[in-house]
């Protein structure tokens, strides 16, 4: 398979759909204005990139080599016009292709070419809706300014520091979902534990507030109340939490809007955390952005 066209008629989300849906293993080279950039996919996923005027580093300030991948990918959506070349390859041919220098960027774990995508777009769309002259790549510098992990505040060796200081309770009735936030939360440094039922969790905070210890409770907006009917259980444990443990912080998660209830929500005064769906479960800077997104609530509130 080879796939060659022109950007304005074959734009850089459709490209990186039909070789995630494809599964394929190859390179896609993208020529605009002088400038070259060259995409390594591994059965689907993106594992490598490289930007003629900016390469990759180990010693980035603001970025790691997963971050500055994507961000190349990110910059690309501000290519309007081109050529491009998708050419399917072994992946040792691929590995050959790459060279030596290259190698040292490949990502076991690659990147998801469809959330790649919608990223892309969403971040392109907010300039546009901006009307900022900034670059994809200045506004992600920008947001990487404000980020927990990249504050004058607090350096990532203190947010280390500060996280292990944190017992956080996690409720949520999604087996699946909930492994891999208290996976990602507890290789963050946070003591985190899990349940999967509103009881368990009543019981559990009781026991430390008794003891004198004040958890943080992070809480499924989405899930079944105590008497098992509905589906706004998170709801009902926060207004549970809120009425007979006055000094605990209290965060709410979820993975779609439900603007009732999060009115209600932030009338009482507690943040909204988005979390993973379903199917970004695997994808790495999906969990990370949560992972930080609760540090910020946490460490900086």
């Amino acid at each position: 398979m080879s796939l060659v066209g022109n950007l304005a008629e074959l734009g850089l989300g459709d490209i990186l759909q039909i070789v995630s849906l494809g599964r394929k293993t190859g390179v896609l080279s993208i020529c605009s204005a002088g400038r070259e950039c060259t995409v390594f996919f591994r059965q689907g996923d993106v594992v490598s990139a490289s930007l003629s005027d900016n390469p990759l580093s180990v010693s980035d300030p603001l970025f790691s080599i997963r971050e500055q991948i994507e961000n190349i990918i990110f910059s690309l959506f501000e290519w309007g016009e081109g050529t491009f070349r998708f050419q399917v390859m072994e992946f040792d041919a691929l590995v050959a292709s790459a060279g030596t220098d290259q190698m040292r960027f490949m990502l076991e774990q690659g990147l998801n070419p469809q959330f790649l995508a919608l990223e892309g777009t969403r971040i392109l769309d907010e300039l546009r809706h901006n009307a900022s002259k900034n670059s994809v790549r200045t506004f992600l510098e920008q947001s990487a300014d404000d980020d927990v992990l990249h504050t004058d505040r607090w350096d990532a060796s203190e947010v280390a520091r500060q996280r292990s200081g944190y017992r956080l309770i996690m409720v949520d009735d999604d087996r699946p979902t909930l492994h891999t936030m208290y996976e990602a939360l507890s290789e963050a440094g946070f003591n985190v534990e899990a349940f999967e039922r509103t009881e368990d969790t009543l019981i559990r905070v009781d026991s430390l507030f008794r003891s004198g210890e004040r958890p943080i409770v992070l809480i499924d907006l989405i899930m079944p109340k105590m008497d098992g009917s509905g589906v706004l259980g998170g709801l009902e444990l926060l207004e549970l939490l809120h009425n007979n443990f006055k000094e605990l912080q209290l965060i709410i998660f979820r993975d779609y809007t439900y603007s009732e209830a999060e009115e209600a929500i932030r009338t009482l005064g507690y943040p909204i955390v988005a979390k993973p769906k379903s199917n970004e479960l695997a994808v790495r800077a999906v969990v990370d952005r949560f992972v930080a997104a609760v540090t910020k609530e946490i460490i900086l509130t």
